[in-house]
């Protein structure tokens, strides 16, 4: 759930249901065992299986798209239904109009773009090795299709959210800075420093993976060579919407915008959860779950890769790992952590603008502390050091964006998810 999908990838159901909606308004939902390929801002294609597809006002000619036709929508819902072998597709309208024209290309010719209307439905066939295609009205069975989602178990539905949907304000909580609710127990933090021009909105221009609103942060050293230390940061509620004492996950999108003059190996951006407010300006390891980029990983090292600081739970062992996957400016990074808070361990698992997801090992948290002096590290923290300086025109600054932050309660399974070992 809260997953952003770009077009070529598929989405394999071996049961159950999924709903997918679309950046135009479109949804669809899909019912295992299928198929279904992000073909397009509007369209898609169901390679075998069945789904319902509704269109509101304003997302007209969205298209449905399978091995024997397409299914061109006129603001409507229908369903299309795929057999196994792939040589037949049924179109059933529900309501609206939609326009069915062969999807092989030999077949375009011999079959006149085909409108139906709610309440009727048809069957297209590919027969032969010319591109024959027969088409023939079928009795509608709209009970074959799942129209709704069910309504979710009550445990299931919550989660707490920062997807910034509510734009800049102060007003609700789904705003920059926004104010306390649904899991969070406050708004957004941010300070401003001497020597630095600062800027944090919600955008939408550039977006990021799945679209929409996004926070959007920008940091460029105006005079001085002082060291800069600052954090974005919001307070969690423990256990209003969703109990963080017990083992849940953590996703969010996180996109490099700028990285100017980041290449002192005390230069570093941090995104973890922390145990007090401020607590990375104070010393000591604060942090449970620690996901790092440096200046420089190691000596002479020409390539910035994002790392992960695993905690032994003794007071100053601790060790970096290197994820071997490059920080690039203008890439989206979809990070999820699995958090076991009694265990202390946590499970990072990566992709890179909406590609295959990696798997890393358990680390450890990095606080020695006891998870109840820790408070379970209430805080969710962005913070940045900047050692340098700039030299002539050529600033220093750092730029990132922020997206789709979701945190759930975590499977039973879930605390054990691993994968490769670096």
């Amino acid at each position: 759930v809260g997953v952003n999908l770009l077009s070529g990838q598929r989405v394999c159901l071996a049961e159950g249901l999924v709903k997918i909606a679309f950046s135009d308004g479109a949804n669809v939902i899909v019912q295992g065992p299928a198929t279904f390929e992000m073909t397009g801002r509007g369209e898609g294609f169901l390679h075998v299986g069945k789904l319902v597809a509704s269109v509101p006002k304003g997302a007209e000619g969205f298209a449905i798209r399978t091995p024997s036709a397409t299914v061109i929508d006129f603001g409507t819902e229908f369903g299309v239904s795929v057999e196994d072998d792939q040589r037949s597709a049924e179109v059933q309208v529900f309501q609206g109009e939609v326009a069915m024209e062969a999807g092989l290309e030999d077949a375009r010719r011999r079959l006149k773009r085909c409108r139906l209307t709610a309440g009727r439905a048809a069957r297209v066939e590919s027969a032969g090795r010319k591109g024959e295609v027969i088409v023939r009205e079928i009795p509608l069975s709209a009970d074959r299709f799942v129209r709704r989602l069910p309504a979710p178990a009550k445990s299931a539905a919550r989660a707490i959210l920062a997807d910034f949907s509510g734009g800049n304000g102060a007003s609700a909580v789904d705003q920059f800075p926004g104010v306390p609710g649904s899991g969070w127990a406050s708004g957004w933090r941010w300070r401003e420093a001497e020597g630095m021009k600062h800027s944090a909105s919600v955008e939408q221009t550039n977006p990021m993976l799945g679209g929409g609103d996004y926070l959007r942060v920008l940091i460029e050293r105006e005079s001085g060579r002082d060291r800069i230390l600052r954090t974005l940061e919001r307070r969690l509620n423990l256990t209003e919407q969703v109990d963080l004492t017990k083992p849940y996950v953590v996703s969010f999108n996180f996109r490099l915008d700028a990285l100017n003059r980041f290449s002192d190996p005390v230069d570093h951006l941090i995104i973890c959860n922390n145990a007090k407010p401020e607590a990375v300006l104070k010393g000591g390891p604060w942090s449970g779950w620690h996901i790092r980029l440096d200046g420089r990983l190691r000596k002479n090292a020409s390539e910035r890769h994002w790392a992960f600081v695993s905690g032994s739970g003794t007071k100053g062992k601790e060790t970096k790992i290197d994820s071997g996957i490059p920080a690039v400016e203008g890439s989206t990074y979809s990070f999820r952590i699995v958090v076991d808070p009694q265990a202390r361990k946590w499970t990072p698992l990566v992709s890179v603008n909406g590609g295959k997801e990696i798997a890393f090992k358990s680390m450890g948290t990095r606080s020695p502390e006891t998870v109840e002096a820790c408070g379970y590290w209430p805080y969710l923290y962005f913070y940045w050091m900047l050692e340098g300086g700039n030299r002539g025109e050529d600033r220093e600054t750092l730029g990132f964006s922020v997206d789709s932050i979701r945190i759930t309660a975590a499977d039973p399974e879930a605390a054990a998810v691993s994968g490769r070992t670096l």
